[in-house]
C-alpha cells in the first residue's frame, strides 16, 4: 500500500466518521424535540425560558 493510498483512506475514514456523528446528532435532536412536544401536550413540561416559536433552540 503506497503512502498516498494510506493518506486517502485515512481522510475518507475521518470524513465518514464526521458524517456519521452529524447524522446521529440530527437524529437525537429530532427525538428530543418530539419528546418535548409530547410532554408539553401532556402538560408535564413547562418551560418559561423559551418562546413557542423555537427562536431560542
Amino acid at each position: 500500500m503506497s503512502e498516498t493510498t494510506l493518506f486517502l483512506l485515512i481522510i475518507l475514514f475521518i470524513v465518514f466518521i464526521i458524517y456519521a456523528v452529524h447524522a446521529y446528532d440530527r437524529k437525537l435532536v429530532k427525538r428530543i424535540n418530539d419528546h418535548e412536544e409530547k410532554l408539553e401536550k401532556k402538560g408535564i413540561l413547562k418551560r418559561h425560558y423559551y418562546k413557542k416559536d423555537n427562536e431560542n433552540r
